[in-house]
């Protein structure tokens, strides 16, 4: 293998690593809260992801179940050298509409530092009927 490449390969992947094994950077923390209704009910044990966006695969910061009423509250800190990009994932079964094939959906909602995904927040699916709110 070429040097230059070696070394570019080594500069972009080997020090974030490094640094992030080592703890070097800065603690960072992110959060989120709301609640996720389909249809208008209440969506109870829905898992709802709260990530940081990294170049060559994403950090899991927090992860919850939603409770009896559709709420969640998501935290998670970490030391990284940029600033994080946090943003939330939601899976849910939302509108499944063939109840023999099992599907799982999945709805990103990149944040600020600390957000509240109230019920004014919505993330529209694909379908035409289908409706989640945040």
């Amino acid at each position: 293998m070429n040097s230059k490449v070696y070394l570019i390969l080594v500069s972009v992947i080997g020090f974030p690593a490094v640094s992030a094994i080592i703890g070097i950077g800065k603690q960072q923390s992110a959060g989120a809260q709301g609640n996720i209704t389909c249809r208008g009910v209440p969506a109870n044990n829905v898992t709802v992801t709260l990530y940081d966006s990294d170049l060559l695969w994403d950090s899991k910061l927090d992860e919850v179940q939603t409770i009896h009423d559709g709420t969640f509250q998501l935290h998670g800190t970490k030391s990284e050298l940029t600033a994080i990009e946090p943003y939330v994932e939601i899976s849910h079964h939302c509108n499944v509409k063939d109840l023999l094939v099992i599907s799982v959906r999945r709805r990103r909602r990149h944040i600020e530092k600390t957000s509240n995904c109230g019920p004014s927040t919505r993330i529209i699916g694909s379908d035409e009927d289908e409706d989640i709110e945040m």
